[in-house]
């Protein structure tokens, strides 16, 4: 039995990445036309949270622990190159959004001093990444906007996580976009909707420029059924992503196991263990 999640869709809408949970996580790639199921990563270790490389959506990075080693790699989306280290670091990282162009990666890192924050940094020329949000507060699943000049993240700091978005690189015009609550922020495919979980609710926020962004009628999508994989908040693992069509999403369903129907209570079971195994002298 395969435990599936992370899903994140390739840019054309034709494949869906996903992290394969067993003796060790891989990543693997579905394709909706040939209805291959097919393994990306052959090397040891646990992978996690895969994340298509755009705009052509031939590379796949993702997060890669072996032992106490650490670290975001990028690979063909066929599984057929060689790993490439990107943004190597001590901590934890997880891959979340890459810009339009492919250029520019957003992605989380887990610091024992200030949680969960916000790095971005260039895959050109060799710089090292920069921290883009590493308040006292926990921020995490960045996602850019199709333009790239915005970056919607989810945050703690009101006291309860809450979906912001704000313009990126320069860092402002930053705008609440949940009311109460939300978490896994993800862009609708013209920029125009801000799609977020809130519980058990799907919800669609209308997002207005005049010229700075405002947030608009906000509306449940659909509910999400208890049995579906329930990621986000403190778990930082995607839970579901959106079709380039907008109105299709990806969810995956956990494997219900059959409920128990019968308790049996054995008493006195070290005169029955006497009985049935008996010792010599």
């Amino acid at each position: 039995m395969l435990l599936l999640d992370c899903p994140d869709v390739s840019p054309s809408g034709q494949q869906i990445a996903v992290r394969v949970g067993k003796a060790n996580d891989d990543i693997y790639v579905y394709d909706l036309k040939d209805r291959t199921f097919r393994r990306v990563t052959l090397e040891g270790g646990d992978k996690r949270f895969p994340v298509w490389v755009p705009p052509d959506g031939e590379r796949i990075a993702y997060t890669s622990m072996f032992s106490q080693n650490v670290g975001m790699f990028i690979n063909t989306a066929d599984g057929s190159g060689r790993r490439e280290p990107i943004f190597g670091g001590e901590l934890l990282r997880y891959p979340c959004s890459f810009t339009p162009d492919g250029k520019g990666l957003a992605f989380v890192e887990n610091n024992p001093m200030t949680k969960w924050d916000i790095w971005t940094g260039s895959l050109e020329g060799g710089r090292q990444p920069k921290p883009f949000m590493n308040s006292w507060a926990s921020e995490s699943f960045p996602a850019f906007s199709p333009d790239g000049r915005w970056m919607a993240y989810q945050s703690d700091k009101s006291g309860q996580m809450q979906i912001y978005m704000i313009r990126y690189p320069e860092k402002s015009d930053e705008r609440q976009i949940s009311q109460d609550g939300g978490t896994e922020p993800r862009w609708g495919p013209a920029g125009r909707e801000l799609f977020y979980r809130n519980g058990n609710q799907l919800i669609a926020a209308e997002i207005f420029f005049n010229p700075n962004p405002q947030a608009g009628n906000r509306k449940p999508v659909l509910t999400i059924d208890r049995d579906l994989f329930s990621g986000g908040g403190d778990r930082h693992f995607q839970s579901y992503d959106v079709m380039p069509d907008g109105q299709t999403f990806v969810f995956f369903k956990w494997p219900q196991l059959n409920p128990a129907t019968q308790l049996v209570v054995i008493i006195n079971w070290f005169e029955e263990l006497k009985r049935l195994c008996p010792t010599g002298k």
